[in-house]
């Protein structure tokens, strides 16, 4: 191979991020010029209010005084911004744009090394890296938002999980320090933002998932597992102990972060207006269905009622995905009954084929349901605790990895050949994605971006 060919098969291989910074990005600053000194933290003629959350960081990060309210902001990126404060000139808003910037192009690095290691081929990689990449979330990780840390955080960590299951046996000073830097990294993600409670959801439900789905599993293996969802655990509890105990020192309760949350109009409630509509953009209303999907379809062999779940929302994927209800709605209209018995028959006998035979799945099983039901887990939390409308669930979702990971890996496994024309379906979504994408950036230098 050439220079110019390995030039150019280099640029193909990061042609989301070119796309990014070269079309969407200056297409944005042409549609709306005032996003370029929003970028450069000055307000102009819009109110500073219009930073939103950033401006907590920024009262954080200069040492103002706490409100209990803000307590619900948690301490490692407002110190980041302390410490790189003036970096970028006098104005903190600026040094957080810029710094959440630099991060995010970090993140996305990263993101490409990770998705090259759990795809199955290098098609699937680049779907995945563009999907990730070209998300219409995507503009949080350049706003002074948590985003862009979180990211990076949580491409070490799955780097981490994928690094310790492919580890040889006999590696043990290489596994101490795995786990001591898995250890450590959930930690920090704990001190990021509030990741708790989805953190000890998703590793009790995956690791009940992974041992009881491959029972024959040596013994190695097994201990792997359980040893990676005890730190995940332990790490986030105490990055979250760490950040009561600063609760504490600043005259708070050891766990006010929880306790103000309806201060933010929260609330615990059973809504079921949301099974029909967000409220809010449609990207919050998918947030709330996509985890759901890909979790449906990845346990339609253990249970009857998840296989007929993933009969009826399949039957018509192109209008379940543009709005789930309807989908469903159409699979139960259109589907006969007994072809869903036979269906459900078929599933039952496939079942070995669909786990067993499906050896990457199963080699990546562990990572798929942690970060699906990681994504779930917000989607639940928004679902129950909003009272209003289901505010920031996009950003939850599809502003993190976590749903791209297992989106990723449910690409690579045999259940995406139920897919009819996949090309299609990858290259409008990207296309579709790339338009809400640069909408919102077009939307945040008018300070009108959903969040």
């Amino acid at each position: 191979m050439t220079k110019r060919e390995k030039l150019l098969s280099s640029c193909a291989s990061f042609a989301p991020m070119i796309v990014l910074f070269i079309i969407i990005l200056p297409l944005a600053i042409f549609i709306n010029p005032e996003l370029l000194p929003r970028f450069l933290g000055e307000t102009s003629h819009i109110s500073q209010y219009g930073y939103l959350d950033l401006e907590h960081y920024a009262d954080l990060a200069t040492g103002e005084s706490i409100t209990a309210q803000q307590t619900a902001f948690y301490p490692l990126w407002p110190y980041l911004i302390g410490v790189f404060n003036g970096t970028f000139g006098p104005n903190i808003y600026r040094t957080a744009i810029f710094l959440s910037g630099l991060i995010a192009i970090l993140s996305m690095i990263l993101s490409r090394y990770a998705f090259h290691k759990l795809s199955a081929n290098k098609i699937s990689s680049i779907v995945s890296f563009s999907l990730y990449v070209l998300s219409p979330m995507s503009v949080f990780l350049f706003v002074g938002y948590t985003e862009s840390l979180f990211a990076v955080g949580t491409w070490i960590l799955i780097l981490l999980i994928v690094n310790i299951l492919s580890l040889p046996d006999k590696c043990k000073y290489a596994y101490r320090i795995n786990y001591f830097l898995l250890f450590s990294i959930c930690a920090c993600l704990g001190l990021i933002r509030p990741t708790l409670p989805q953190a000890i959801f998703s590793t009790i439900v995956t690791l009940f998932l992974t041992l009881k789905t491959a029972p024959d599993d040596n013994l190695i293996r097994r201990k792997k597992y359980i040893y990676i969802s005890i730190l995940i655990i332990a790490g986030f509890g105490f990055g979250y102990i760490v950040y009561g105990l600063v609760c504490l020192s600043n005259g708070f309760r050891f766990f006010e972060p929880f306790y103000v949350q309806k201060l933010w109009e929260k609330s615990f409630g059973i809504r079921p207006i949301y099974l029909l509509t967000s409220r809010s953009p449609l990207i919050d209303f998918m947030g709330l269905y996509y985890p759901f999907l890909l979790i449906v379809n990845s346990l339609r062999s253990f249970n009857a009622s998840f296989g007929f779940l993933n009969i009826l929302f399949s039957k018509n994927l192109p209008l379940t995905l543009i709005y789930p209800p309807l989908g469903f709605i159409y699979g139960i209209l259109f589907k006969k009954l007994d072809s869903l018995k036979n269906a459900e028959a078929s599933t039952e006998l496939k079942r070995e084929k669909i786990n067993e035979n499906d050896k990457y799945f199963m080699d990546f099983r562990y990572l798929f349901w942690y970060c699906s039901f990681t994504a779930f887990s917000n989607s639940l939390i928004c679902a129950f605790t909003q009272k209003l409308y289901l505010a920031s669930l996009g950003r939850y979702v599809f502003g993190q990895p976590y749903f791209y990971i297992a989106l990723s890996i449910f690409i690579g496994s045999k259940a995406s050949e139920s897919i009819k024309h996949p090309k299609i379906v990858y290259c409008l979504t990207i296309f579709i994605s790339c338009g809400m994408l640069l909408k919102n950036f077009v939307d945040f230098g008018n300070a009108n971006l959903h969040v």
